[in-house]
């Protein structure tokens, strides 16, 4: 089966590269868009010329209220991203294609999100 390259963007930085086995067809490339900034925050290039967008949140600008614990601010593997890159069969495999650099930061994001609720409650000295 063929491979095709993928690389991660960080704003303009790129994280790393990595590849993906496709089948009968070459996945879009994608875009991450937060809709409180304007600001593509994250790209993740495939095809160059067949984007995605996606409306993610930036690590800048969490969603106030309920958190969605399916989409946290900043992550490349936030909401339908791995499904549409790999197919839902491949979303599992979603992190086994990451660069260590962007699993890094996919780890402390996510640490950073639910650092309250995984810390037990202070107590009163």
């Amino acid at each position: 089966m063929p491979t095709t390259p993928v690389a991660f963007y960080l704003g303009t930085t790129l994280l790393g590269t990595s590849s993906i086995t496709t089948r009968e067809f070459v996945p879009n490339s994608h875009a991450m868009f937060c809709p409180t900034c304007g600001e593509i925050w994250g790209r993740i290039v495939v095809d160059p010329n067949s984007w995605h967008v996606h409306s993610a949140a930036c690590e800048r600008h969490p969603r106030r209220g309920v958190p969605d614990w399916a989409n946290l601010p900043g992550c490349f593997t936030s909401g339908t991203m791995p499904s549409t890159l790999l197919g839902v069969a491949g979303a599992a495999r979603a992190l086994d294609i990451l660069p260590l650099a962007v699993l890094r930061r996919e780890f402390l994001l996510t640490a950073e999100f639910y650092h309250d609720d995984l810390l037990p409650p202070a107590r009163p000295d």
